[in-house]
C-alpha cells in the first residue's frame, strides 16, 4: 500500500517533465521557423525600397555647372526671344550683333539608348566654352562694354558717328565717306542732307558753309536714357536736362561729348517720356556747360566752378558763365576773384540788370558801399 502510494506521485512528476519538455521543444523549433518566415517576407519591402532610393538619387542628380560650381543648374542660353525685342539696344551698335551659336541656343538633345541608372550614373556635361567675338567686314571686333565709373572731369572731346565728326569733317569728306544722300534741304542758311544708315530709321546731316555741323540720329524704337548712355560709354560724363520755357524737359545734354537725347513728346504736362527717340550730335558748345553750372549752382561749388571754367575757354565772351562764376566764387568767400568776374559779366552785359544786381551785392559785402551804390542805381 506504501509503495502505491509512493509510485503514484513519482508518476504524476515524470508527466509533468515530459510536457514541459515537448513545450520546449515545439518553442524552440517554432520561433525560429517564425521568425526565418518573416525576415524571408519583408526582404523583398526592403529591396524595392533601396532600389527607389538609389533610382531617385540618380533621377535628381544633374550636370554640375563649370562656371559657379553648383549643382542642378545647366549653362544658362539667350532666350530666343530677345533677338526680336525692340527694346535690344544692340541695334545702336555701329556692327551687327554677334550670332548666336546653336550649341547654345538649342537645347541638349537626351539620348535614347536605354541604361540601368544605378550601374551608369549620370555624368556632368562638358561646359561650354564661349566662341571668340567675330567681327565684321571692316575688321571692327564685337567687344563687350564695361561699366565706367566716375574717377574725374572727363576729357572733352566731340562724339563721332561712323568717321563723321561734326565741326570737323567737311562736305567733301562727308561725301567720300557716306555717298550721295538720299535727299536734300536747304533750310536757312544750312543745308540737310538725309542718309539711310543701317539700322537706324534715319539719319539727317547739317551743313553749315561746307563743314559738317549737327548728325541726328532718329532711332527705329525709343529707348530709356540708360540703356543709351551705357551703349554709347557716355557713363562718365554727367548729363545735364534741357528744359523749355515751361519747364517740360525736352531731353538731355552731355557737355563734355557735345551730345544730346531727345525724349519722345508727352502729352502729359511736366510729365517726361524718358524715351530717347533722337541723338544728336554737336560740336561741343559752351552754353551745354553753362546749364550745367547754373543746375548744380547752389548744391556742388566746386562742380560748378569747373563748368564755368570750362565754358570760359571755350567762349571768353560769355556774360552768363561770368555771372555764375562769380556767385560760386562769393559762396567759396573768394571776394576778390568774385568781384573781378562779375565786373567782366557788367561789362560784356551792362544791360543786364541782374548782373549789376550781384557786383552791387558782392562790393558792399566786401565794404565797398560807393560802388556798390553806384552799381544798383
Amino acid at each position: 500500500m506504501y509503495a502505491m502510494k509512493f509510485r503514484w506521485p513519482t508518476k504524476t512528476c515524470l508527466f509533468s517533465m515530459l510536457a514541459v519538455a515537448v513545450i520546449l521543444f515545439m518553442v524552440a523549433w517554432v520561433v525560429p521557423t517564425f521568425a526565418a518566415t518573416n525576415d524571408s517576407s519583408s526582404q523583398p519591402t526592403q529591396e524595392n525600397s533601396s532600389k527607389d532610393k538609389q533610382s531617385t538619387k540618380v533621377e535628381v542628380e544633374q550636370p554640375v555647372d563649370s562656371e559657379n560650381g553648383e549643382p542642378g543648374k545647366l549653362p544658362e542660353t539667350p532666350a530666343a526671344s530677345d533677338a526680336n525685342n525692340p527694346q535690344n539696344i544692340s541695334t545702336l551698335m555701329i556692327v551687327p550683333p554677334e550670332d548666336k551659336s546653336p550649341s547654345t541656343s538649342e537645347p541638349a538633345k537626351k539620348s535614347t539608348t536605354k541604361s540601368n541608372p544605378i550601374e551608369q550614373p549620370v555624368a556632368a556635361e562638358k561646359p561650354i566654352t564661349p566662341k571668340s567675338p567675330k567681327s565684321d567686314s571692316a575688321g571692327n571686333t564685337l567687344k563687350p562694354i564695361p561699366e565706367q565709373k566716375l574717377t574725374g572731369p572727363p576729357a572733352i572731346e566731340v562724339a563721332s558717328f561712323k568717321g563723321i565728326t561734326p565741326g570737323v569733317t567737311t562736305a567733301e569728306q562727308l561725301e567720300e565717306t557716306w555717298g550721295a544722300p538720299q535727299e536734300l534741304r536747304s533750310v536757312g542758311q544750312h543745308k540737310i542732307l538725309l542718309f539711310s544708315v543701317g539700322p537706324f530709321k534715319q539719319v539727317e546731316v547739317a551743313l553749315s558753309g561746307k563743314v559738317v555741323s549737327s548728325i541726328v540720329i532718329q532711332l527705329e524704337n525709343p529707348f530709356p536714357p540708360g540703356a543709351v548712355i551705357k551703349q554709347l560709354q557716355l557713363s562718365n560724363v554727367r548729363p545735364v536736362f534741357i528744359s523749355n520755357e515751361l519747364g517740360d524737359v525736352l531731353g538731355q545734354a552731355f557737355p563734355e561729348r557735345g551730345v544730346m537725347f531727345a525724349f519722345v513728346q508727352n502729352h502729359e504736362p511736366g510729365r517726361p517720356s524718358m524715351k530717347v527717340d533722337k541723338i544728336v550730335l554737336e560740336p561741343i558748345d559752351a552754353e551745354a556747360f553753362v546749364l550745367r553750372a547754373e543746375t548744380n549752382l547752389d548744391s556742388h561749388y566746386q562742380r560748378t566752378l569747373d563748368d564755368v571754367d570750362a565754358a570760359i575757354k571755350l567762349m571768353p565772351q560769355n556774360p552768363k558763365a561770368h555771372w555764375l562764376r562769380s556767385r560760386v566764387l562769393t559762396a567759396l568767400e573768394k571776394i576778390d576773384e568774385s568781384i573781378a568776374a562779375a565786373e567782366k559779366a557788367v561789362q560784356l552785359d551792362p544791360d543786364n540788370p541782374q548782373y549789376r544786381i550781384t557786383l552791387s551785392r558782392i562790393l558792399a559785402q566786401a565794404g565797398k558801399f560807393e560802388k556798390a551804390v553806384s552799381h544798383a542805381e
